[in-house]
């Protein structure tokens, strides 16, 4: 083993002057001073490299959360979703052939943005259109999602979908945050001010029909393409393109006198 010390070149060399041995340790106080200088700088790109890398994430899973599928194409259609079928919750005319079609999570403070804007479009279309709502909770990030989608359908049973629907938006910043247990009184809380027959509620609700209509608007999201809430679909393509309400409602008027 190659463990034996080394002298210095200020230790090992007898024939320098003082003066020249003052030089030498002043250049080796110097090259220290210069390697911790070194030191230093590398440990600060590092941290400041692993920073830029957290918050490059943190600002992509924003943009992904909210991205609504901007493409260079302009503005308005893309990508194909399935067709409305019977297990499918709509406001409006189901048989107009201006369809709708939002796949939204309960939980989603996005999807809560939309939701008036969404209500408008109701309003100024009525019977012209039918809108369509289809579950894709992220229960990656949104713990009471998949919960609040199945409580949506139990009510669902009952013919209010969609007075649950709006509620659950309504009270999202109440239950959004609650625990497992807590959450499920407080939708069951919703359900008694709805009205709604509580035995069939909470039969409906340990239902595996109720659970498997969730699954299946997720699965159906995937494979549509979508990756962030809310998604919206227009006869059948993507809506991209827009970002102020009017222009969402002036794709739907654009789409509309070609039909």
């Amino acid at each position: 083993m190659e463990n034996e010390q080394q002298n210095s070149p200020i230790e090992g060399d007898v024939h320098l002057s003082n003066r020249e041995r003052k030089e030498l340790r002043k250049q080796d106080r110097q090259n220290e001073r210069d390697s911790q200088t070194r030191s230093r700088a590398t440990k600060r790109f590092g941290m400041w490299t692993g920073v830029i890398l957290v918050v490059g994430f943190i600002v992509w899973g924003m943009i992904s959360i909210v991205s609504y599928n901007n493409t260079d194409n302009g503005g308005g259609l893309s990508t194909s979703v399935s067709e409305v079928s019977e297990s499918d919750n709509v406001k409006g005319n189901r048989d107009s052939n201006l369809v709708l079609i939002e796949y939204s999570d309960f939980q989603c403070p996005a999807c809560r943005s939309f939701f008036p804007l969404v209500q408008q479009v109701a309003e100024e279309f009525g019977d012209e259109i039918a809108i369509v709502y289809r579950h894709f909770p992220l229960a990656q990030i949104h713990a009471n999602a998949t919960l609040a989608a199945e409580i949506a359908e139990a009510a669902g049973e009952q013919g209010m979908f969609w007075e649950m629907h709006d509620e659950l938006f309504n009270q999202q910043p109440t239950w959004g945050s609650m625990t497992a247990a807590d959450v499920r009184e407080e939708f069951a809380r919703y359900a008694v001010g709805l009205g709604l027959d509580m035995d069939q509620f909470n039969s409906d609700l340990d239902d595996n029909d109720v659970t498997g209509i969730v699954r299946d608007n997720y699965r159906d999201g995937l494979k549509a393409g979508v990756a962030s809430t809310p998604t919206f679909f227009l006869n059948g393509q993507k809506m991209s393109g827009f970002s102020t309400a009017e222009e969402f409602i002036s794709i739907i008027r654009e789409e509309q006198s070609k039909l």
